[in-house]
């Protein structure tokens, strides 16, 4: 790696409270106004927005516990984490705080229709905003709020269960799928024929969703019902307490992928990825088996071996076939992520090295097969954002490249 001037100075960051009092399906909103940011003098050290938090983001103190990252495009992005949203609009270099939340935000997603409509979530807050993280609204729901994915602007899912780990399945069939028409104001509980896992939609009115059994369905009218598609086969190997667990990851109204995590031990854990590209198909295009997890979940066959021991976040291309997916060593200690690539939807992969002083994987946005975001943790709650301008073969990492 060559060495890169660092890109920024320290912020002084002026943030404002979010409240909000809501209840579990009905819920009433508080407006926010984003905070004012004056650059420090380059003799000033720099400061963390909250003495408590400690973090890096391109070199500047930002947040401990930071979560998830989503860009919309090559300027505009955020990060959510403990108790904050921020907000860039020049790539990552600067951060300003777009709200301040009471409660943890694990997540972040943006409409399908819309960059406009963001979402980021925690505990059991949403909070949702439908002008760029200029004002944000929140609403409560029963039980940990796993997952968000609006397809437009009003309409949107979310899943509730309880707090733990994905692999938790002896909580799933407490977990229960939520949609809203109306932007987040109202969520109103969806039946369904198995405890959901996870939702994703490519277009307005076209989505899937996968379940605790491995089933995957779609739907063709925003939600109104749901088709089964397909389901993960498991295999005698796997315990059978512990079923694939399915991510799913829409690119457009036919393309689609999910990420299958299987058994684990070791720090290791098996996986594989699928993917259709006529919405209804679905074929194995990248796969893990490990010594300590077993085999890769799906039979998915001869197939390339992805990134790591353990899937990290996976990252596509709104309407494209390109994605990505980062994987991690955990054994190995920081210093393991590397990440795998396509650009023609699963048909063949790029992988590259490890990166080089990188920790875990934590989050991941790419806005063009070749610009993408990763948020990297090296322990003691030290976050970084990494950035790639050639579709993750080299990294921007802090002052370093």
């Amino acid at each position: 790696m060559t060495k890169s001037r660092p890109l920024v100075s320290g912020l002084i960051v002026a943030a404002i409270i979010l409240s909000g009092c809501n209840q579990s399906t009905k819920t009433q909103t508080k407006s926010n106004q984003p905070a004012a940011v004056a650059p420090k003098s380059s003799s000033s050290p720099s400061q963390p927005i909250i003495q408590s938090v400690v973090a890096s983001i391109h070199g500047q103190p930002y947040g401990k516990g930071l979560q998830a990252v989503r860009f919309v495009s090559s300027t505009t992005g955020y990060m959510a984490g403990n108790g904050i949203i921020l907000k860039t609009a020049d790539g990552g270099q600067i951060f300003t705080t777009a709200a301040h939340a009471s409660v943890n935000l694990t997540g972040l997603s943006v409409a399908r229709t819309t960059t406009a409509t963001v979402a980021a979530w925690g505990n059991h807050s949403i909070l949702v905003s439908h002008n760029s993280g200029s004002n944000w609204s929140t609403s409560t729901l029963p039980h940990t709020v796993q997952q968000v994915d609006f397809a437009t602007s009003s309409i949107g899912f979310a899943i509730t269960g309880h707090q733990g780990s994905p692999a938790g399945y002896a909580a799933f069939p407490a977990w229960v799928l939520w949609r809203t028409t109306d932007g987040g104001a109202h969520w109103i509980q969806v039946p369904t024929s198995s405890p959901p896992a996870s939702i994703s939609f490519g277009a307005a009115s076209v989505g899937w969703m996968s379940t605790a059994n491995g089933d995957i369905f779609r739907t063709v009218n925003s939600g109104q019902t749901w088709s089964l598609v397909t389901q993960i086969p498991t295999t005698n190997a796997e315990s059978t307490s512990l079923k694939p667990f399915v991510s799913l990851h829409a690119a457009s109204a036919q393309i689609c992928w999910a990420l299958v995590v299987g058994g684990s031990g070791m720090n290791q854990a098996s996986y594989s990825v699928f993917r259709t590209t006529n919405g209804t198909n679905w074929s194995p295009v990248l796969a893990t088996s490990t010594a300590g997890a077993g085999p890769a979940p799906g039979n998915p066959g001869k197939v390339p071996q992805g990134p790591g021991s353990s899937p990290g976040p996976m990252a596509v291309v709104g309407g494209s076939s390109s994605a990505v997916l980062a994987g991690e060593c955990g054994a190995c200690g920081f210093g393991t992520t590397s990440v795998s690539s396509t650009q023609n939807a699963g048909a063949s992969w790029n992988n590259f090295p490890t990166i080089q002083d990188g920790g875990l994987p934590i989050s991941m946005s790419f806005v063009s097969p070749s610009e993408g975001w990763l948020l990297d943790s090296s322990g003691a709650d030290i976050f970084t954002l990494l950035q790639t301008l050639d579709g993750g073969s080299t990294w921007i990492f802090g002052n370093k490249r």
